[in-house]
């Protein structure tokens, strides 16, 4: 009898799983952001001579580890370097053998326009003083000293970094009364729409963007 052959054609689908992780952190004036992860592809195959069986497709999974470091150094106020590298999983079912991926870029902080009035820190100047007291278990007054300010705003996680402006109540005292309680929160001031900074006689801290915030503490 002749010979004959019988050729199967099958039809893989392709399902990826991805776990990632992320740190950020700080190594003196270097924001260092870490990123990893594993991403999980699972091929499930029919197998069309076993359709009408419970065993009707077979699975199979293969992950790969993937990470990312990134490093960010400030070169002045307004202009930084960003670099990094990836190692990236390797994509067969696009045939893109790509393992390593290198970055360079420069970033440039929106410019303004210095106002002499905030040419010196708050901090420099014994004429100023900031304030934070309970009023009750719900309530925040904060109290800010400047004798030659037009206007002050306060923007900060009791707000949810909204700018919310205060009021003179005496000649030098500005007030704002925010709806919270007892806790330690991050906030800024404003003088005039000077650029935002952190009010006078209160530890500071780096933010997520390379400025500085100041960090109030009430119980």
């Amino acid at each position: 009898p002749p010979a004959s052959r019988q050729t199967i054609t099958t039809q893989a689908q392709l399902r990826s799983f991805d776990v990632r992780t992320r740190l950020q952190f700080h190594a003196g004036p270097v924001l260092l952001d870490v990123t990893g992860g594993s991403t999980v592809n699972q091929r499930v195959r029919a197998l069309p001579f076993m359709q009408d069986t419970l065993f009707s497709s077979a699975r199979s999974s293969a992950a790969q580890l993937w990470g990312r470091t990134e490093a960010q150094v400030p070169l002045s106020r307004w202009l930084s370097v960003r670099a990094g590298i990836a190692a990236l999983p390797t994509q067969s079912e696009i045939r893109s053998p790509v393992r390593a991926v290198y970055s360079l870029s420069m970033q440039v902080a929106k410019w303004r326009r210095d106002d002499p009035k905030a040419a010196a820190e708050p901090s420099a100047s014994p004429r100023l003083a900031f304030e934070a007291a309970l009023e009750d278990s719900l309530h925040l007054r904060l109290r800010f000293r400047h004798p030659d300010a037009a206007t002050v705003r306060v923007s900060g996680e009791p707000t949810r970094w909204e700018p919310v402006s205060m009021t003179r109540v005496r000649e030098d005292w500005w007030e704002v009364v925010l709806p919270v309680g007892a806790g330690t929160y991050r906030l800024n001031i404003s003088i005039d729409d000077a650029p935002w900074q952190p009010p006078p006689g209160l530890p500071t801290a780096r933010d997520e963007f390379g400025g500085r915030v100041g960090l109030v503490t009430v119980r």
